[in-house]
C-alpha cells in the first residue's frame, strides 16, 4: 500500500488546494493529482471537486474522509510501535486547540516536550470548541484542548478552571465596577464571538436564562476585543484569551461568578506513543 497517497489526499481535503498539499509533502501540484487519481482509479470514484480556486470533497470524498483517517493513522502507528520496540520515540501529533491555550499553555509546554523527543513532530490546529469535536470525529486531531462539555463521550482530563470576565472597553461605566451582573450586561451591546455561537458563553446564559442584545459576532475572541476596544459594544469570554493584550480594555468580573473549565478531551480509540507522551508531559508540567 502506498501510504503517501493517503496523505496527499488528507492534505488536500484539509487545505482545499492541491498546490497547497503539494508544498506540505514537498511534491509537485501535479503529484498531488496524480495521487488523487490513482485512489479515485482504483475505488472508481471522484472524491474531489475541481475549482479554478481549489478543491472541495465531493459528497462519497466526505463519506470516505474518516476511513482513509483511519488507514493513515494505523499506519503511523504500525511505524511508531515498531520504533517503540526498537527503543526510540518518533511520531507525529496533531493538537486540536483553542486560540488563546495555543498562543499562552502550549508555546512552552512543547518547547520542553521537544527537548526531551526530538524526533517527534508536533501540529496544533486552532479552533472553537464545536469544529474541535468535529476534528475529534474526523480523527483530524489526536485530542483537543478546550473547554469541557457535559456528557461528551471524550475521556476528559482537568488542567485549570479559567474565571470568565466582561469586557469593557477603559472608558465604559462598567469598568470602574468591582463586578457586574448578567441582567446589567442585556442592556448593552454585546459582541458574540464564534460566529454568534459561542459554546462557554451560551451555556453560561443557558444556565442563568439570561438574554443579551447580540449586535455583532465575529469567527475569534481576538477580533471581538479589537471591536470593544473601538466601543461596538460589550463582550464575555474566559480570562486566558485576555492575558497578555496591552488594549484599552478592562475585564471586569462577572456577578454571580463563572468559570470555564479548561483540559485535555482525549478519544478513546488506541492512541500513539507519541500521543501518550506528549498528554502525560502536559499533565505532569503543566503550571
Amino acid at each position: 500500500m502506498d501510504i503517501r497517497k493517503y496523505e496527499a489526499f488528507l492534505y488536500a481535503a484539509d487545505l482545499g488546494s492541491f498546490s497547497a498539499a503539494a508544498e506540505k509533502l514537498s511534491y509537485t501540484p501535479a503529484g498531488i493529482s496524480h495521487m488523487v487519481e490513482s485512489i479515485e482509479q482504483s475505488l472508481d470514484i471522484t472524491l474531489f471537486n475541481r475549482h479554478s480556486s481549489g478543491v472541495s470533497l465531493t459528497e462519497n470524498g466526505r463519506e470516505l474522509l474518516p476511513h482513509i483517517r483511519a488507514i493513515v493513522r494505523d499506519e503511523q502507528l504500525l511505524k511508531n510501535r515498531a520504533s517503540d520496540i526498537n527503543g526510540l520515540l518518533t511520531g507525529s501529533v496533531t493538537v486540536g486547540s483553542y486560540y488563546s491555550i495555543a498562543t499562552h499553555w502550549l508555546p512552552p509546554l512543547i518547547r520542553d516536550f521537544s527537548r526531551l523527543y526530538p524526533g517527534i513532530s508536533i501540529q496544533i490546529r486552532e479552533g472553537g470548541h464545536q469544529i474541535q469535536e468535529q476534528w475529534l470525529r474526523e480523527s483530524a486531531i489526536d485530542f483537543a484542548m478546550c473547554s469541557r462539555e457535559a456528557g461528551t463521550p471524550y475521556h476528559w482530563i482537568p488542567l485549570e478552571e479559567d474565571p470568565m470576565v466582561l469586557v469593557v472597553p477603559s472608558g465604559h461605566p462598567f469598568a470602574a465596577r468591582s463586578s457586574v451582573s448578567l441582567e446589567e450586561c442585556s442592556q448593552e451591546a454585546f459582541i458574540m464571538p464564534a460566529l454568534g455561537d459561542d459554546y462557554d458563553v451560551s451555556r453560561l446564559l443557558a444556565r442563568h436564562k439570561v438574554r443579551l442584545n447580540v449586535r455583532y459576532s465575529t469567527v475569534e475572541n481576538y477580533c471581538a476585543i479589537a471591536m470593544v476596544e473601538c466601543g461596538l459594544g460589550i463582550s464575555i469570554m474566559n480570562r486566558l484569551i485576555t492575558k497578555g493584550l496591552n488594549r484599552n480594555i478592562v475585564c471586569v468580573p462577572l456577578e454571580p461568578a463563572a468559570s470555564v473549565p479548561l483540559g485535555i478531551m482525549v478519544p478513546d480509540h488506541v492512541q500513539t506513543p507519541a500521543v501518550r507522551s506528549l498528554i502525560s508531559f502536559i499533565r505532569e508540567n503543566f503550571r
